[in-house]
């Protein structure tokens, strides 16, 4: 189904997870309900029928509510929300939210250990009420969809698998999980500490993608937002980036080797913030998915 999301500019968070890409300062002004109801409109009217309220923490803007029941009048058939899914532990809060016409949710997941998450949230406590929230949300029936965020303290197939059990035991109605290795926060040094090397997060993905194949689990990621697609090589259909952003170069350079893949178009090359080297494995010739998606 056509679908986007709509950022509401909310830049506060009730969670202080080191992997979050979000400034610690709010904005100005988050977004309207006159902005809001235009994009909505707009929106729909470019033929989208599902669209996803997004960006820093939207739970936390008071006018959510009022934003999901606009978009479930304009007409849109899906409405999602990303988020750490904290507020959703209150059952009034998610009852509303699905009452108004929320019908999926996006949710951060980095893991099934109480300790670990906590360790990745900075919040105590927050275990219990990310627990508490994955409850209500299958008792709702409301379709969930997993980003997880690969750090060294949850990046093996073993943990992966066990967060994969602690989902199902919860009797959610499990979409796709998205795959999202950890990126530099700009030198932030908590963040730097828990980085994994390419190569070895590779070889856990690869475990990862084995087994979700083999449970009949989507599972997704982007180069863009994690590692080359060389380090996993033979899963180019899930990692491919068909979109590369202007700013990329910024970001992203190009090791000795990756001038001579086949792939470089494709491919954004590795983290400039990234703290170990990186060999490149470089593709001989375009791979049948990604010949698919460039053309």
């Amino acid at each position: 189904m056509p679908s986007t999301t709509l950022p509401l500019d909310v830049g506060v968070c009730n969670l202080d997870c080191f992997f979050c890409r979000m400034h610690q300062s709010p904005p100005e002004e988050w977004k309207g309900r006159g902005e809001v109801l235009h994009k909505l409109r707009k929106i729909k009217s470019a033929g989208l029928d599902f669209v996803s309220f997004t960006s820093g923490e939207p739970t936390l803007h008071p006018k959510l509510a009022e934003f999901v029941s606009l978009a479930k009048d304009i007409g849109f058939k899906e409405i999602g929300i990303e988020t750490n899914g904290i507020r959703f532990s209150d059952e009034v809060f998610a009852e509303d939210m699905v009452r108004r016409g929320m019908t999926h949710i996006g949710m951060n997941t980095p893991s099934h250990v109480e300790e670990v998450y906590e360790v990745m949230t900075r919040v105590k406590g927050s275990f219990a009420e990310f627990s508490k929230a994955l409850d209500n949300l299958s008792r709702l029936r409301i379709r969930f969809s997993g980003n997880v965020a690969l750090t060294d303290l949850n990046y093996t197939a073993e943990q992966f698998e066990g967060l994969v059990d602690f989902l199902r035991n919860k009797g959610l109605r499990l979409g796709h999980l998205s795959l999202r290795p950890l990126r530099l926060n700009y030198g932030e040094e908590e963040e730097s500490a828990h980085m994994v090397r390419y190569e070895d997060m590779g070889r856990e993905i690869n475990k990862m993608i084995d087994f979700s194949r083999r449970e009949n689990i989507p599972v997704c990621g982007l180069p863009v937002f994690s590692i080359p697609l060389c380090v996993c090589p033979g899963f180019e259909d899930m990692f491919a980036d068909r979109n590369p952003w202007e700013q990329m170069p910024l970001f992203f350079t190009r090791p000795e080797g990756c001038g001579s893949c086949a792939i470089a178009h494709l491919c954004p090359g590795v983290s400039k913030f990234y703290p170990f080297g990186f060999r490149p494995r470089p593709y001989s010739k375009v791979p049948t998915k990604l010949r698919e998606k460039s053309g």
